[in-house]
């Protein structure tokens, strides 16, 4: 095999790049930009590293284009925002807010218009519950900081 470095010899032993372990002769070996590779242990997982399997659990959500659906049912029925405001006990800027989909629409309100205007507006979904992340909460992982660091900035 020859060196991964220069190309040139044959390769001799394992050097670490950045942390990549490569293939390189003695000449790379010695040269001060390269670290010789320590052996490493196989990792395995101990009992406390077990992991829990994903739990999901379903829910609701509303569906894309809830404007869009409302509007044309409530044009299919005929009536105005104002009216159908007034037919389901709401605001009429409520339902305009909703119906340019400037809201998302709560609960209360989903219902009374899939009863009033017989479409519908939620689908079920699954949500991640659990992870594989290890059981033990007592220590973060690199990843769990990224993850933390990475939501901050979101």
């Amino acid at each position: 095999m020859l060196c991964e470095i220069c190309g040139k010899r044959k390769a001799k032993g394992e050097v670490s790049i950045e942390g990549a372990i490569i293939q390189a002769c003695n000449i790379c070996i010695k040269s001060s930009q390269v670290e010789r590779a320590k052996p490493q242990k196989p990792f395995r997982f101990s009992k406390k590293d077990r992991i829990r399997p994903i739990k999901f659990e379903e829910e609701k959500e509303v569906v894309e284009g809830y404007g869009k659906l409302i509007r044309e049912a409530r044009r299919k029925k005929g009536l105005s925002i104002e009216e159908l405001a007034k037919k389901i006990n709401e605001k009429a800027s409520y339902l305009n807010h909703v119906e340019k989909e400037e809201m998302l629409p709560d609960e209360k309100l989903v219902r009374k218009l899939e009863r009033f205007l017989g479409i519908k507006l939620e689908k079920k979904v699954e949500v991640e519950v659990g992870s594989l992340k290890p059981s033990k909460k007592s220590s973060q992982t690199l990843e769990d900081i990224a993850e933390i660091e990475g939501n901050l900035w979101e």
